[in-house]
């Protein structure tokens, strides 16, 4: 049996949005943008104190290449007749580069997990920006980022690197 809604019910209009129905959602456009890109990038960032593996996991690994490579083959290649000290100063930056380079994919696969764990589905039911979950994933990862450099930069200054200019 299945019930039928009366010919009253038909007849009604579709409820319609009021400007009282959307209080507390931030104004549209590039201010609402940038809000909820915040609201996901803070969202993820929690997400990281929650799995402190992934911070851990993501430090370890350059801090082991900065002392694998300072200390196991340093003196392996000669740079310019400064020795150990010259091959630091080639060392980091390229170890900065490296970590970067390895980062944005670990970016492109937590959007795509996000993505098949149905995740983006349910941020689009929501009255927000599009936008948001690529910003705040990316923004949320550019702060692990510069954790992690903070962290390579101490260490890379405790094995004896120093910045110089070339002048």
């Amino acid at each position: 049996m299945t019930l039928a809604p009366s010919d009253a019910a038909r007849d009604l209009p579709a409820p319609q949005l009021t400007a009282a129905d959307l209080v507390g959602r931030p104004m549209p456009g590039l201010r609402g943008a940038l809000h909820d890109g915040w609201v996901v990038t803070l969202r993820n960032l929690r997400r990281m104190t929650r799995i402190p593996e992934m911070v851990v996991f993501a430090t370890i690994q350059p801090i082991m290449f900065v002392l694998l490579f300072a200390f196991v083959f340093g003196g392996a290649i000669p740079v310019g007749g400064g020795g150990q000290q010259a091959y630091r100063e080639y060392l980091l930056p390229g170890v900065f580069t490296q970590t970067l380079a390895f980062t944005t994919g670990t970016t492109a696969v937590g959007l795509a997990d996000d993505l098949h764990k149905g995740l983006v589905d349910r941020f689009r039911s929501l009255p927000m920006a599009r936008s948001a979950v690529l910003v705040g994933r990316t923004v949320a990862d550019w702060f692990q980022n510069f954790f992690v450099l903070v962290i390579m930069a101490l260490c890379g200054l405790a094995v004896g690197w120093r910045s110089t200019t070339g002048c």
